[in-house]
């Protein structure tokens, strides 16, 4: 049986962390409310490049053969993301090296090296993944598809950034942003596996307990971004167009992202959802369907994406079935679908890695933990009437934003 526990240390930053006496292994991840959102004109991009030195070596490890045969003869795994909100790093390794682990996740996150000449490489390298990112026609649409939808808002911002902004990086100017934007404030630890809160909560006490609460922290100015109706499309070489049917929304609570999962599922959770039979098996439209409901702070995003050779066939079948959840999403099939994503959850958060993205994205999202047992107590407080009168509200025409990419032009008629 998993403890979940979530508390703080007198500078504001929050320990979450999972227990699980059973398990040989800990993941030992520190969070940051940082990303492409909170950037500068000056800055863009800088969250992604930070992500990258972060692993490149740090004042006492100076080196990147320093920092990683230290995990590597401990067996560890590590790595680290960032997206338009967060930068996560994390090393999973088993349990009888959490505490010089735990040392080595700290001296990263708060001591990286930042060499100039390391940086000047690294930048060819995020320059070639930036390429890579445009040259995918999956990327691609959700790059052109943010750009639109969030016009005027923070979160149209790439977190790739862009490549002005990466060439003209220096190592001063990532020490400075790391300075301004690394605070106990902004940050959490993170912690699944076989140690307990109390342990967790003393290393981070250790090793960021002098850090110093920063009483100017910026306001992060949230607000939700203008819902916007209508169809964009984007000319690339490629042999299907690849499309995102989007519907913004201002969930900002649980309970109405839970319910926006459940609809997620039905619609497009692998063959036996509503769009893989007709587009994929009646229809032979489609490859592969995605439908999933993004959380931000102060937005959430319902979206539809897939590719096809006849956009046009395919897209009013796609908006019938999204649109219309009266006539497809019965009572039935909803208490059918609840007990799915419960399923979901369960298998997800028993796997270490996938339980720090639950525990992490919680923090990120609604300022607590939100464990397991209380999702799944969510999702089965929700009822029929209450998701069908959001869907109703947020899933329709008005509120449809339609992006496509690739290279025969078309129209749609809404």
């Amino acid at each position: 049986m998993k403890i979940y526990k979530e508390s703080k240390l007198d500078n504001g930053m929050a320990i979450l962390t999972s227990e699980d006496s059973n398990a040989d292994v800990v993941t030992i991840s520190v969070w940051l409310r940082a990303g492409s959102r909170y950037e500068q004109k000056e800055e863009r991009g800088y969250a992604h490049i930070l992500e990258h030195m972060l692993l490149k070596g740090t004042k006492k490890h100076r080196s990147i053969f320093d920092l990683n045969v230290i995990m590597d003869r401990a067996g560890a795994m590590s790595n680290a993301a960032t997206n338009m909100e967060m930068v996560r790093v994390h090393i999973e390794v088993i349990k009888d090296r959490l505490e010089d682990m735990f040392e080595l996740v700290a001296d990263i996150v708060r001591n990286p090296l930042i060499d100039e000449g390391v940086l000047e490489n690294e930048k060819k390298v995020i320059i070639q993944e930036y390429d890579r990112s445009y040259d995918n026609p999956a990327s691609r649409l959700w790059i052109e598809s943010s750009k639109r939808i969030f016009e005027g808002h923070p979160l149209s911002q790439d977190a790739l950034g862009d490549k002005e902004s990466i060439r003209a990086a220096t190592a001063d100017r990532l020490k400075k942003y790391h300075k301004r934007i690394f605070i106990p404030q902004r940050m959490a630890v993170v912690v699944t596996g076989g140690a307990s809160h109390e342990k967790i909560a003393e290393l981070a006490r250790i090793h960021f307990g002098d850090m110093a609460a920063h009483t100017g922290v910026e306001v992060d100015n949230f607000s939700n971004p203008i819902p916007r109706r209508g169809f964009a499309f984007e000319k690339v070489s490629t042999t299907q167009t690849q499309l995102n049917f989007n519907f913004l929304s201002a969930v900002t609570n649980a309970r109405e992202s839970a319910a926006m999962d459940i609809y997620a599922n039905f619609l497009g959770y692998k063959h036996t959802s509503l769009l893989y039979q007709i587009l994929r098996h009646e229809l032979g439209l489609v490859y592969n369907v995605g439908v999933s409901h993004a959380q931000y702070s102060d937005a959430g995003l319902f979206y539809i994406a897939t590719s096809t050779t006849n956009p046009q066939d395919a897209i009013p079948v796609i908006i019938d079935r999204v649109i219309n959840a009266k006539k497809y999403f019965t009572e039935e099939l909803f208490n059918a679908y609840k007990e799915q994503l419960i399923n979901i959850v369960t298998r997800k958060t028993s796997a270490s890695s996938d339980g720090i993205g639950y525990i992490g994205d919680s923090w990120l999202h609604f300022g607590k933990l939100i464990a397991p047992d209380e999702w799944k107590n969510i999702i089965r407080g929700i009822a029929y009437d209450e998701i069908i009168e959001m869907i109703e509200r947020l899933v329709t025409k008005d509120n449809l934003f339609v992006m496509a990419v690739g290279e025969k032009e078309f129209q749609i008629d809404f």
